[in-house]
């Protein structure tokens, strides 16, 4: 079945792009190997892995007891943000992997 998929998947290509110069070609080429890399990384992933990716897992226990005893707006901000950056850098991370491989983010032994 993967062969047959696989030929297929060849007289498509040689099709879309029987009638594109070489250089347009490469292009294609390498738009193509760069989106099945990022499904390949996406399909990978664990259940485990896609929930650290996708869920924003709130505030901690220690900063919401730091919100609670800060004395002015300024320090709760400051926590808030401190929140904010590390759910924005967690993104970024799994952003970064998904597009350009390398580890990610998060490890897990039963990923494919």
């Amino acid at each position: 079945m993967i062969n047959e998929n696989f030929n297929t998947l060849m007289d498509l290509w040689d099709a879309i792009t029987k009638d594109m110069s070489r250089e347009d070609r490469v292009e294609f080429a390498d738009v193509i190997i760069n989106g099945i890399a990022f499904d390949r990384r996406l399909q990978s992933l664990t259940t485990k892995q896609i929930e650290h990716m996708t869920v924003m897992e709130g505030i901690t226990e220690e900063q919401r007891k730091r919100i609670d005893a800060s004395k002015t707006d300024e320090n709760r901000d400051d926590v808030i943000e401190e929140y904010a950056r590390g759910e924005y850098f967690k993104t970024c991370a799994w952003v970064d992997y998904l597009n350009n491989g390398g580890k990610p983010p998060l490890e897990d032994p039963e990923q494919l």
